[in-house]
Parts: C-alpha cells; sequence; structure tokens
C-alpha cells in the first residue's frame, strides 16, 4: 500500500531554486506532510542499523510500497529480505527495479485486507526462527481495525523473541476528533481525495498496553515533531515533523 508521502521529481529537486520553491509549494498545500516524511524516514533508517547491531538476521518490510532501504542501508546487506505488498504495486515496483539492478529481496505479493499473510511469507522462505526487524511504515492508518489485529495476532505468532517491530501510526484523536491538530483537516480531505482515507488510529497513552497483551513491550514511541526537533539539531536542518504521526517501536517479548 502505497504511503501519502509527495516526493518532488528528481530532475526538479536536483536545481536548487527549483527544488527550494517545489518544496516551499509542497509544504504550504500539505503543511508538515514532507517533513513528517523526512524526520520518519530518517528515524527509521536508524533504527533499522541499531536493530542489525542488536542481532537481527531478517528484514520484514509489510507495506514496502516503493522502500528502497534494501538497497539504500549498507547495514542491511546479507540479511533475507521480504517484502510484502499488494500484487499491483508490487508490479509496478518489480518494473522500475528491472531497470536498474537485481534485487536482494523476496517479494510477497498479498492482499492485507483479504490473502493469508502468514502462510505466504512462511512460503516464500521466512524463518520464524530467528531476531527479525519488521518495518509497517505508512500503512496501519489505511486499515480496518480488525486487519490490524490480525497482522498484529500473525506477527505475534511468526516472530521469534528478541525481533523489533517498528511502525508509524496516527494519532487516533486527528481522525475521531477528540485531538487538535493543526494539519488535521488537510491531511484527511487528501487521503480522503486520493482514495484511502484515515480508517484506524491509537491513543499513545493505551498503546503500551495494547501491545503487552499482544506479546509485545512497546520501546519508544515518538511523534515526527519530536523526532524531526533531535535531526534538526543534529543536522542543522528545519523539519517541522507532525504531532498527530508518530513512529513507534515494540520489541517481541519470549514467549510463555
Amino acid at each position: 500500500m502505497l504511503s501519502p508521502q509527495l516526493m518532488l521529481p528528481a530532475k526538479l529537486a536536483a536545481i536548487p531554486p527549483l527544488g527550494a520553491a517545489l518544496t516551499r509549494l509542497v509544504d504550504y498545500g500539505w503543511p508538515r506532510t514532507r517533513s513528517s516524511a523526512v524526520a520518519r524516514t530518517r528515524h527509521i533508517d536508524d533504527l533499522v542499523n541499531e536493530a542489525v547491531a542488536r542481532g537481527a538476521r531478517q528484514l520484514l518490510i509489510l507495506g514496502a510500497g516503493f522502500d528502497t532501504r534494501a538497497q539504500r542501508l549498507e547495514a542491511v546487506r546479507g540479511l533475507a529480505i521480504f517484502e510484502v505488498d499488494h500484487p499491483a504495486t508490487q508490479a509496478l515496483k518489480l518494473s522500475r527495479l528491472a531497470a536498474t539492478a537485481t534485487s536482494p529481496v523476496r517479494f510477497v505479493a498479498v492482499d492485507f485486507e483479504k490473502d493469508d499473510l502468514e502462510g505466504a511469507l512462511l512460503g516464500a522462505g521466512f524463518d520464524s526462527a530467528v531476531p527479525t526487524i519488521v518495518i509497517w511504515e505508512g500503512v496501519v492508518s489505511y486499515l480496518t481495525s480488525a486487519s490490524v489485529e490480525k497482522n498484529f495476532s500473525m506477527l505475534e505468532r511468526l516472530l521469534a523473541p528478541r525481533s523489533r517491530l517498528i511502525f508509524t501510526y496516527v494519532h487516533r484523536g486527528a481522525i475521531d476528533g477528540t485531538a487538535q491538530f493543526a494539519e488535521a483537516r488537510r491531511w484527511k480531505a487528501v487521503v480522503r481525495a486520493s482514495g484511502e482515507p484515515f480508517l484506524f488510529g491509537f491513543e499513545p497513552s493505551e498503546l503500551g498496553e495494547y501491545l503487552r497483551v499482544r506479546g509485545f513491550e512497546l520501546a519508544s514511541d515518538a511523534s515526527t515533531s519530536e523526532v524531526a526537533r533531535i535531526y534538526n539539531e543534529r543536522y542543522r536542518r528545519s523539519e517541522a515533523g507532525s504531532e498527530l504521526y508518530r513512529v513507534a517501536v515494540a520489541d517481541r517479548v519470549e514467549r510463555s
């Protein structure tokens, strides 16, 4: 499933004045969307590198879209890598990859709402006995509550202890209106117009308990606004991020 990231055309963005103008245009029309994507992408990259250093031996990307971490990150080379996505999206990505280089990825085509993801992964060679990194980025908020529950149950069964789950989500208050965020109305209008409205969100204060009863321990949970502030200070950038969009990290605990 594609995430609602707005990417600038590479050739245009490479022209500094034009790239800067396009960036300002995107930030004006879709406030904090681009900066939120920038912050979450860099944060997840660092979390993946950290998980590899901790001993992860597989990488599973759920709803991969046009994710390029298998090609970009030096740390994941040598890991077994699985990408799961809708058949149509995956076919388009494969057509693009064919024009560049051979991919080290095992591609698994499924519909999250309908197909047996667990069976498809095991059939593709996924090893449920080794620590795994799972990236679930830009997907949860577009699924039904039942589908989110189904996938967490699958991950509880499939993942070995010491596996790390990294996922993004939208604050539930931004969806049901119980919390106010300046950019919420514009974000919801854009994704609704695209045909993929926000359907599901977590209340951050309840996330730890939700994960605990499903075999995971919450390790961290931060908004992309919080993440952006860290990287802004470190790299002298000025990304805004968003308080409504969050990145959570959870560890699969030992089975009882």
